[in-house]
Formats: C-alpha cells, structure tokens, sequence
C-alpha cells in the first residue's frame, strides 16, 4: 500500500486477521512500514492498542510473535465494528436512517405511481 498523505479520506483501511484465532480487526493505514521497524527475523513489527490484541489473541498473552495476515480492508465494516462506541452507535444509526428513508420514498413513489393509474 502507498503513503497517501494526511488526507483523511485518501487513508486504506487494513485488516489485520489473525488466523489462530478467525477474528479479525480493521485499522487506517498511515503510511509505509519504516526498515527500522523490522525484527532481526526481517519481519515488520506492527504496533497495537493493548485492546485491539485483545481482539486477536486467544488466551493467556505472551512475548511470542503472533501469525497475521494483512490485507486490504473495508470503509464500512472500519466504521461498523469501531472500537469507539460513539463512532460505531452513530454509523449503525445512520445506515439504519438511511435504509428506512429509502423504503419510505420507494412506498411514495410507488403510491404516486397508483394514483396516476
């Protein structure tokens, strides 16, 4: 993935899945991984929050590095399954808006529709 500047809705979204586990967590790509940032192995290292590993470990936690795969992630399930309750209640809310205003103009399009007929 490339670095695409400070533009917020320029920014990838990544999922990051753990295969020990089948669960997965999505997160902004803010630019290219740094050659410092590699273990002796020349693996990247990839820094999370302390619950965002949550996510990903299964049992106890320890030193060992964990297996995961990187791969290119969606906006909505980014915003779907947020970490931030307010940012994931007011998305869910919004679609929610958004699905029954559609079904509200289809009804009156429809109902316009039947009394033209």
């Amino acid at each position: 993935m490339k670095d695409t500047g400070n533009l917020p809705w320029k920014k990838q979204i990544v999922k990051i899945y753990s295969p020990e586990t089948k669960k997965s967590i999505h997160r902004i790509y803010k630019g290219a991984f740094r050659v410092t940032s590699k273990t002796e192995d020349g693996f990247p290292i990839i820094r999370m929050s302390p619950a965002a590993a949550r996510v990903l470990i299964s049992g106890k936690i320890n030193s060992n590095p964990m297996d995961l795969q990187l791969s290119k992630g969606s906006r909505f399930l980014f915003y779907w399954n947020h970490f931030d309750a307010s940012v994931r209640c007011s998305y869910k809310l919004g679609f929610v808006a958004l699905i029954v205003s559609l079904v509200g103009l289809i009804i009156s399009v429809i109902s316009i529709f039947l009394a033209l007929v």
